[in-house]
């Protein structure tokens, strides 16, 4: 578990919340007898899918429609992601955050990548110091 101290407050980069909020509007992907089968996702464009939401653009590992990738494999590529994006967002965002907050940073960013969250009309009002309407957003 990585932690950074941020505004006084500590923030876990890839908190059971964060990771869970991603489990829970992802999903896992096509469940076989020994993991989770990549499949072709359909809402993005096609583009190779597996375990949560996993693709070439979060991982370095390749993601073949078909393949089976263990359990253990999506959620060690799916702490990694959550991580990566945390250090984003703390790169791109300054203002204070509460953890809840952050967690909900992180499942955004997975959803739309780390480039089109921090250009987003959430993080601004974030960083305007609007976090209740940056959070809605």
């Amino acid at each position: 578990m990585k932690v950074v101290i941020r505004a006084g407050v500590a923030l876990v980069l890839a908190s059971t919340t964060a990771l869970g909020g991603i489990r829970m509007w992802e999903g896992g992907g096509p469940k076989v007898k020994d993991g989770y089968r990549v499949y072709v996702d359909r809402l993005a464009g096609g583009l190779p899918t597996g375990c949560w939401g996993v693709t070439k653009h979060s991982t370095d590992e390749a993601v073949i429609v078909g393949d089976v990738w263990s359990a253990e494999r999506c959620e060690r590529t799916l702490a990694m992601h959550a991580t990566k994006n945390g250090m984003g967002i703390l790169d791109c965002v300054s203002a204070p955050l509460t953890q809840p907050q952050f967690d909900a940073m992180i499942v955004f960013a997975h959803n739309v990548g780390i480039t089109a969250a921090c250009a987003s009309r959430a993080f601004a009002l974030l960083e305007a110091g609007k976090t209740d309407e940056g959070c809605n957003a």
